[in-house]
Protein backbone atom coordinates (compact mmCIF):
# COMPACT_ATOMS: atom_id res chain seq x y z
CA UNK A 1 0.00 0.00 0.00
CA UNK A 2 2.82 2.39 0.85
CA UNK A 3 4.53 1.66 -2.47
CA UNK A 4 1.34 2.61 -4.31
CA UNK A 5 1.11 5.87 -2.32
CA UNK A 6 4.73 6.75 -3.15
CA UNK A 7 4.09 5.89 -6.79
CA UNK A 8 0.98 8.11 -6.92
CA UNK A 9 2.85 10.95 -5.22
CA UNK A 10 5.60 10.77 -7.83
CA UNK A 11 2.98 10.88 -10.59
CA UNK A 12 1.40 13.98 -9.11
CA UNK A 13 4.75 15.67 -9.51
CA UNK A 14 4.89 14.72 -13.20
CA UNK A 15 4.61 17.68 -15.50
CA UNK A 16 2.72 17.62 -18.76
CA UNK A 17 4.39 19.08 -21.84
CA UNK A 18 2.85 19.48 -25.29
CA UNK A 19 4.33 19.31 -28.77
CA UNK A 20 3.49 21.87 -31.44
CA UNK A 21 1.52 19.20 -33.34
CA UNK A 22 -0.55 18.46 -30.25
CA UNK A 23 -1.39 22.13 -29.70
CA UNK A 24 -2.20 22.72 -33.37
CA UNK A 25 -4.50 19.70 -33.60
CA UNK A 26 -6.08 20.48 -30.23
CA UNK A 27 -7.13 23.92 -31.49
CA UNK A 28 -8.96 22.28 -34.42
CA UNK A 29 -10.99 19.86 -32.29
CA UNK A 30 -14.73 20.25 -31.68
CA UNK A 31 -15.51 21.97 -28.37
CA UNK A 32 -16.94 18.84 -26.73
CA UNK A 33 -13.79 16.87 -27.59
CA UNK A 34 -11.58 19.67 -26.23
CA UNK A 35 -13.37 19.53 -22.88
CA UNK A 36 -13.01 15.75 -22.74
CA UNK A 37 -9.33 15.95 -23.77
CA UNK A 38 -8.56 18.44 -21.00
CA UNK A 39 -10.01 16.10 -18.39
CA UNK A 40 -8.11 13.15 -19.88
CA UNK A 41 -4.81 15.07 -19.69
CA UNK A 42 -5.43 15.85 -16.00
CA UNK A 43 -6.22 12.18 -15.35
CA UNK A 44 -3.10 11.22 -17.31
CA UNK A 45 -1.02 13.39 -15.01
CA UNK A 46 -2.47 11.72 -11.92
CA UNK A 47 -2.42 8.08 -13.07
CA UNK A 48 -1.25 7.02 -16.54
CA UNK A 49 -2.78 3.58 -16.16
CA UNK A 50 -6.22 4.59 -14.93
CA UNK A 51 -8.79 2.27 -16.56
CA UNK A 52 -10.83 5.23 -17.77
CA UNK A 53 -7.96 6.26 -20.09
CA UNK A 54 -7.71 2.88 -21.87
CA UNK A 55 -3.95 3.36 -22.13
CA UNK A 56 -2.13 1.14 -24.62
CA UNK A 57 1.60 0.70 -25.19
CA UNK A 58 2.64 1.23 -28.79
CA UNK A 59 5.05 -0.96 -30.70
CA UNK A 60 8.51 0.33 -31.52
CA UNK A 61 9.28 2.53 -28.52
CA UNK A 62 8.71 1.27 -24.97
CA UNK A 63 7.96 4.78 -23.66
CA UNK A 64 5.28 5.63 -26.27
CA UNK A 65 1.60 5.15 -25.41
CA UNK A 66 -1.87 6.16 -26.53
CA UNK A 67 -5.02 6.85 -24.56
CA UNK A 68 -8.62 7.41 -25.55
CA UNK A 69 -10.52 10.66 -25.70
CA UNK A 70 -14.04 9.38 -26.12
CA UNK A 71 -14.49 6.71 -28.77
CA UNK A 72 -13.13 8.58 -31.77
CA UNK A 73 -9.99 10.45 -30.64
CA UNK A 74 -6.62 9.44 -29.22
CA UNK A 75 -3.73 11.16 -27.45
CA UNK A 76 -0.21 9.94 -28.22
CA UNK A 77 2.25 10.51 -25.40
CA UNK A 78 5.67 9.50 -24.16
CA UNK A 79 6.74 9.05 -20.58
CA UNK A 80 10.06 10.64 -19.80
CA UNK A 81 12.00 10.82 -16.53
CA UNK A 82 10.19 13.74 -14.91
CA UNK A 83 7.37 14.55 -17.29
CA UNK A 84 4.79 13.27 -19.76
CA UNK A 85 5.20 14.58 -23.30
CA UNK A 86 1.94 14.73 -25.28
CA UNK A 87 2.95 14.22 -28.91
CA UNK A 88 -0.35 14.50 -30.75
CA UNK A 89 -4.12 14.34 -30.53
CA UNK A 90 -6.24 13.36 -33.50
CA UNK A 91 -8.98 11.10 -34.81
CA UNK A 92 -8.21 7.41 -34.34
CA UNK A 93 -8.09 6.78 -38.09
CA UNK A 94 -5.39 9.45 -38.55
CA UNK A 95 -3.32 9.41 -35.36
CA UNK A 96 -1.24 6.32 -36.10
CA UNK A 97 -0.40 7.18 -39.74
CA UNK A 98 2.62 9.28 -38.73
CA UNK A 99 4.10 6.36 -36.80
CA UNK A 100 4.46 4.08 -39.82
Amino acid sequence: MLARAVYLNSLLNMQIRFSKDFLRHFDRLPKAVKIKAESQVVLLQVDQEHPYLHTKKLQGKPTRHSCRVGREYRILFETRDTYIYCLDINHRKDIYKKLR
